[in-house]
């Protein structure tokens, strides 16, 4: 169940089995000496941690009390009276203000108990109505403590809304959701870089997310990790190499390096068809030298051209949404990204294939707003290539302006008049297209109000 290494001498490690077992080795994990048995009361996965700076004192949550052991586990004896009538199933001790304790009651039940401790964790005060009042009505999966601040908590919540990971700087008194960005799905683990505790990791059912910034935005990171339970984590630290180790609902154990930069990692890339448009749209996890992305097109399943370009952000730790319109196009058609670093390299994205409707008939469309105060929009559509002129007319029928006259491809095009130098009244606008062979024309003419 838990696991864990003395930090003051390696050769002393501590595990648990189910209900509260707990066990001792002392020569590297050769051989084990039972310190406590199972008893009732008790979690099946029972919270056991070894104080933040006293490394011979050792608790657990057992029989809905803490006890605690002042000799690596020789002895136990109960420090506080039974909390809850709950199971304790997860306990935050600070390491900064070591008197400082967060529990949680939260066995297999939607209405999770949360108490705090001034005193290490003798007395206990409950505090679940300050978290339920906003957050209730779901299992609680963690409370993890901050590892520079004595008053900051987080608790992960196996929600499938709002309220994944709520975080409080009071010590329990106000809670915040944290979550924006997150997928609904169960928060199981969660970890603070004690280096820079802006940086937050959030392990969940699809994998583990990133927060440069306090949790106001998360980053999925892939990083060889498929989509996978991750159910904990661990910080390991190798000669000044920082690693963060997660471990999944059987699929592995993986690690990052936290301290090295990530690559370019796009989450997404769409095209979304409309008459002869394509939209595209892309978002990138993180950015590290990037230049920006050529966009490519293909219309015949092989060759691609360049139709565009967007600038990238550089470098970045947060995401960083784009997009492109593909005008006057018809068809199927292949779409992909040619992602550019400063230094000249690139990589592709995969391909996106859809079919562009074709504009096949002639339209010109009711001006919007209508009446309107001073800008107005006069939409119409060509399905060929044409001569398109666009005019205004008074209620005398005089020539106000000419708003187009110009050759056009097919397309759907809005061209706004913007009336703030002309007196409120009637208008008309008159749509007139040709085609470029002059075998097909068409006209239509439109009254508007101009009301000021």
């Amino acid at each position: 169940m838990e696991c864990f290494v003395d930090y003051s001498n390696s050769n002393n490690v501590f595990m648990s089995t189910q209900n509260g077992s707990l066990y001792r080795n002392t020569n590297g994990g050769t051989d084990w000496l039972g310190l406590i048995g199972s008893s009732g009361g008790t979690a099946w996965c029972a919270p056991f941690w070894q104080h933040p700076t006293q490394p011979g004192k050792l608790y657990s949550a057992r029989s809905r009390a803490i006890h605690r052991s002042t000799n690596n586990g020789s002895n136990w004896s109960a420090i506080s009276s039974v909390i809850t009538t709950n199971l304790i199933t997860s306990v935050a001790h600070s390491p900064v203000n070591t008197n400082n304790m967060m529990a949680v009651a939260s066995d297999y039940t939607t209405s999770p108990g949360v108490y705090k401790s001034t005193d290490e964790g003798v007395t206990w005060t409950d505090i679940s109505s300050n978290v339920s009042a906003s957050f209730s009505g779901t299992n609680i999966q963690r409370v993890i403590a901050d590892p520079v601040d004595a008053n900051t908590y987080y608790i992960c919540r196996a929600s499938y809304s709002t309220g994944k990971v709520i975080k409080t700087t009071s010590f329990g008194t106000n809670w915040a959701d944290v979550s924006n960005g997150l997928p609904n799905v169960s928060c199981n683990d969660f970890f603070i870089d004690p280096a820079n505790n802006n940086h937050l990791y959030a392990g969940n059912d699809f994998g583990v997310y990133w927060s440069s910034n306090g949790g106001t935005n998360w980053t999925k990171l892939s990083n060889g990790m498929t989509f996978v339970v991750v159910q904990d984590f661990s910080f390991f630290n190798s000669g000044g190499t920082r690693y963060l180790r997660a471990a999944t609902h059987g699929r592995g154990v993986y690690e990052l390096n936290i301290d090295s930069p990530l690559p370019v990692e796009l989450l997404a890339f769409t095209a979304r068809r409309k008459e002869s448009e394509v939209d595209l749209n892309w978002t990138t996890a993180t950015e590290v030298n990037n230049f920006g992305f050529d966009i490519e097109r293909s219309d015949d399943e092989g060759t691609f051209m360049k139709i565009g370009f967007i600038p990238g952000y550089g470098n970045s730790i947060s995401p960083k949404h784009y997009s492109f319109t593909d005008k006057h196009v018809s068809g199927f058609l292949s779409y992909r990204l040619k992602q550019i670093d400063y230094d000249g390299s690139s990589s592709y994205s995969n391909v996106l294939n859809i079919e562009a409707i074709k504009i096949t008939d002639y339209a010109v469309f009711q001006n919007y707003p209508n009446p309107f105060n001073p800008i107005t929009m006069i939409k119409y559509k060509v399905p060929a290539e044409s001569r398109v002129q666009v005019t205004i007319f008074n209620a005398l029928g005089e020539n106000v302006t000419n708003l187009v006259n110009i050759l056009q491809l097919p397309g759907i095009y809005e061209v706004p008049w913007d009336a703030k130098n002309y007196a409120s009244g009637v208008y008309f606008y008159k749509v007139n297209i040709t085609s470029l062979d002059g075998n097909s024309a068409f006209n239509k003419t439109l009254k508007m109000i101009l009301t000021k």
